[in-house]
């Protein structure tokens, strides 16, 4: 029986490689359209150039990955302002209703575990989520427990406030 899956996926990646080059031989076919030749090659380049050098001032690039980070946080940093506080008037009570009680289960926290999507990256923690959704049943108990914890004593982690955030490059300097 196994002899007779391996010949058929032996079979099937031949047909398939065939395949693959018939097309290609179609693409460099001078009879064929420029266009699709291009769009093809298009499709394959793989270049990962990450961030370009970015400018630290008007006349200073700089290419180190550290140097780079910076320059974006001084960008982002530059582009929100503070508001001055020391003018505004204080309200007496709140405008925010009270929140009702939160309520932490191990069978609540083990449908929210198997939910995630096993192919998203890991955060800081380096947990992959394929392993939290495989042992969601496992984790869930002592999970529920880390978040009651934390909501009565009013702490969040520090590790909890961390999460990485990564610049899209759209194109320009």
């Amino acid at each position: 029986m196994i002899n007779k899956y391996y010949n058929l996926k032996k079979t099937a990646q031949y047909e398939c490689c065939l395949a693959y080059s018939n097309y290609i031989f179609n693409l460099i076919n001078p009879e064929t359209q420029n266009k699709k030749f291009w769009s093809f090659i298009t499709s394959q380049r793989q270049d990962q150039s990450g961030i370009p050098p970015l400018f630290v001032d008007e006349t200073t690039k700089t290419d180190d990955d550290l140097d780079k980070a910076k320059v974006l946080n001084n960008q982002f940093a530059s582009v929100f302002t503070r508001e001055n506080t020391s003018m505004s008037s204080t309200l007496s009570g709140t405008p925010f209703p009270d929140m009702e009680n939160i309520e932490f289960t191990s069978q609540g926290m083990a449908k929210l575990l198997s939910n995630l999507k096993p192919n998203k990256a890991s955060g800081p923690d380096k947990i992959a989520a394929r392993f939290l959704k495989e042992m969601a049943s496992i984790l869930a108990p002592s999970l529920t427990l880390i978040f009651k914890v934390s909501l009565a004593q009013g702490i969040l982690l520090d590790d909890w406030k961390k999460a990485f955030v990564i610049p899209v490059y759209k194109k320009g300097d």
